[in-house]
């Protein structure tokens, strides 16, 4: 039996909300069990466009996705914001307050559970992919065009201007990815519970 007791709201639309309960979130007709999500990612983009230099159109898109079982499709909540000039409106700034709800409730409710699944799952010798990068055990690859290179020492991880950065030893560039791939909110703290122990 699903336990009814809501711990969060986040409206995101007129009439609509992403709803945090104990055990699930609920969006869009989509009923999602904390058990079953493997993953998550959340990404905020801007686009804009000028016509001979002249602003003539901008967009902000949220974007919340979650993996469950197979991890092969992802149930995604987009939500977006036009506005036809140079010019922001108000629906535009509600969509970064939306966006940082998502991440904090996000993070304080499912984090810890899923990098516990990540760990667990690696430890008992299955590899993870995120977008390239492959986690094992004992080892960190990056797929390349021609052939897969190993991290000879990893040195840590970072967020920038919306990616995720793993750095060697050296504190040189290893792999990038985009915030808002499966995972990769939680690879900083995957990496440092498996190779600094």
């Amino acid at each position: 039996m699903a336990n009814s007791e809501l711990i969060a709201s986040i409206p995101f639309d007129e009439g609509k909300e992403i709803e945090y309960y104990e055990d699930r979130v609920i969006f869009n007709r989509n009923e999602i069990f904390y058990e079953d999500i493997t993953g998550y990612a959340y990404s905020m983009t801007s686009f804009s466009q000028s016509v001979y230099f002249i602003p003539a159109y901008n967009s902000k898109t949220v974007t919340l996705s979650f993996s469950v079982g197979d991890d092969t499709k992802p149930i995604s909540l987009v939500v977006k914001a036009e506005m036809l000039s140079g010019f922001h409106n108000q629906r535009q700034a509600d969509l970064e307050v939306i966006f940082s709800e998502i991440i904090k409730i996000t993070d304080a409710i499912l984090a810890q559970a899923v990098l516990n699944k990540l760990y667990h799952r690696i430890k008992q010798g299955e590899s993870l992919s995120v977008a390239g990068l492959i986690v094992e055990e004992d080892s960190i690859r990056r797929k390349g065009l021609f052939k897969e290179k190993e991290l000879e020492q990893y040195g840590r991880t970072y967020l920038r201007a919306g990616q995720v950065i793993v750095e060697d030893g050296q504190g040189r560039q290893f792999f990038s990815v985009s915030l808002g791939t499966i995972n990769a909110p939680l690879l900083g703290y995957l990496l440092d519970a498996l190779f600094k122990e």
